[in-house]
């Protein structure tokens, strides 16, 4: 079968499913960023061409509802790229879980992430395997029956790609591969401290497999897809809080297309934060803004929360042990502004210094 085949046929494969069938789902994680779409799209379609899967319904599920998924700009720029359809997804509410569960011989792939939401922590049952590429939490114990597989890369897809190596895949799905690889290790720049000696190995694999010249695509795939992150005129102020989510607890750390500065100086920044806030539950939202240009990468954070101590507790921890200054001038009573002296430092750095703190309600 081949790969966009598969992924067209999907959906109608879940009509297919009946009590006691075998289900094995790939889930990435509830960013629904590029890293996790392609991730389990492409290991999906690997393990549904292999001998041990023959009799059982493999798919990937897209960490995200239908509805918000269209803030997802790169990922759309990147399906349209190769001629697939959104509808050709399966998302978080495209199914029940929890039935599926139930009625099925379920079991889970967890990709690009390695701790359960509280919503899905009764999935942990049906979890065989875990690939991620970010530091081990140590908060979420996994039993010696699922296969882990977590190092520290730039790219999931780096994993993914070395789990399929020496197994034929389908050209489109090492095209996604690369061009995500290439995206999130912000085209191979050493400078930016994202590229791990694997990603590398692993690209100039792929760059063989695909006759890609590197010295014109490397550069070339990065601006693309960066150019489609960055197009967000299309997307409201509340939009661009879930385009790109992390949840720890009752923080919520959105990361953005641009820099924190400019996008709180949206003149209904304050009511789309306080709806946000009430929508989720959030108690504290940490605004993460990043901007490339030219190869220079440049981040910045703001803080957002109606709760005085916790606020007190998060800055203090930003200041000393995340590199950031904060900027009166440019902080209100509700939110708290701060330039960061070190771009090499990510939401995959912030999210255990979050889960370290101890905060109430968090």
């Amino acid at each position: 079968m081949k790969f966009l085949e598969y992924l067209r046929l999907m959906k109608e494969k879940i009509t297919l499913i009946k009590p006691g069938q075998l289900v094995h789902l790939v889930i990435g994680n509830e960013s629904c960023d590029l890293d996790s779409m392609v991730s389990s799209m492409v290991l999906a379609f690997h393990y549904t061409c292999l001998e041990k899967y023959q009799n059982t319904i493999v798919l990937p599920m897209m960490n995200k509802t239908e509805q918000l998924f269209p803030v997802k700009v790169e990922n759309i720029y990147l399906l349209d790229k190769y001629n697939i359809s959104m509808d050709f997804l399966i998302y978080r509410d495209t199914i029940n879980l929890e039935t599926m569960q139930q009625e099925c011989k379920m079991t889970v792939s967890l990709i690009d992430h390695h701790v359960l939401p509280e919503d899905l922590k009764f999935l942990k049952r049906s979890v065989v395997e875990v690939i991620d590429h970010r530091p081990v939490d140590t908060t979420e114990e996994w039993s010696d029956n699922v296969h882990i597989d977590i190092q520290l890369v730039g790219s999931c897809c780096t994993l993914i790609s070395s789990h399929i190596n020496n197994h034929s895949v389908s050209q489109i799905a090492l095209e996604m591969l690369y061009d995500v690889i290439t995206y999130d290790t912000i085209g191979y720049r050493e400078d930016a401290g994202k590229v791990k000696p694997m990603d590398l190995q692993v690209a100039e694999v792929l760059e063989k497999k695909l006759s890609i010249d590197p010295v014109v695509n490397r550069l070339q795939r990065f601006e693309d897809i960066n150019d489609a992150h960055r197009n967000i005129s299309m997307l409201t102020t509340e939009q661009l809080l879930y385009k790109d989510l992390k949840i720890v607890g009752k923080i919520y750390v959105p990361g953005l297309p641009m820099l924190a500065q400019r996008f709180i100086q949206r003149t209904d920044i304050t009511e789309a934060l306080a709806k946000f806030s009430r929508d989720n539950s959030a108690e504290v939202i940490i605004i993460m803004g990043l901007e490339v240009d030219d190869g220079h990468v440049c981040r910045d954070l703001a803080l957002y929360t109606k709760m005085q101590e916790e606020a007190v507790t998060i800055e203090s921890m930003l200041v000393t042990r995340f590199e950031v200054n904060k900027i009166p001038d440019k902080s209100t009573d509700d939110i708290k502004y701060y330039t960061q002296n070190n771009p090499k430092l990510s939401r995959k750095q912030l999210i255990p210094l979050l889960k370290s703190l101890d905060v109430e309600h968090v």
